[in-house]
């Protein structure tokens, strides 16, 4: 079984949660461009990086990134914005290895209730969407 996500949904569920206006771009099916509009002295800047999904283990989600220089100096801040938006699952996203993540998707609590009833099996991309394959159990 699949269900996919537009970019366009994703973006606009990630706007209304966090206030923060970033962009989603297909580039092959394990990767998506993920980018962001800053201001710098005046100018807008965006800064991405190309995330791919390496691998799905249970239900960790095993991720690594690649970008321009110094993107290393953004994805820790990130990440730290990221857990203060759950507070109570500090844990759920950790730096794996250089230029890699694992996300615990079963440490969210709205995703528990959903791993007791299907298995996860990948997650890729297409050029309109994110399509997440499961199975129920």
């Amino acid at each position: 079984m699949q269900i996919s996500i537009t970019y366009q949904e994703t973006q606009e569920f990630i706007a209304k949660r966090t206030g923060k206006q970033i962009s989603l771009a297909y580039v092959d099916p394990s990767t998506v461009k993920v980018s962001y509009a800053v201001n710098v002295f005046g100018l807008s800047k965006s800064i991405g990086l190309d995330l791919k999904v390496t691998g799905v283990k249970g239900t960790d989600l095993f991720l690594s990134y690649s970008g321009s220089l110094g993107i290393d100096l953004l994805v820790g801040p990130f990440l730290a914005f990221v857990k203060r938006l759950m507070p109570e699952k500090t844990g759920f996203v950790k730096e794996d290895k250089p230029h890699a993540v694992k996300v615990c998707l079963g440490d969210l609590e709205p995703l528990e209730k959903v791993f007791e009833k299907v298995t996860l099996h990948t997650i890729d991309f297409d050029p309109q969407a994110i399509v997440v394959h499961f199975a129920l159990k």
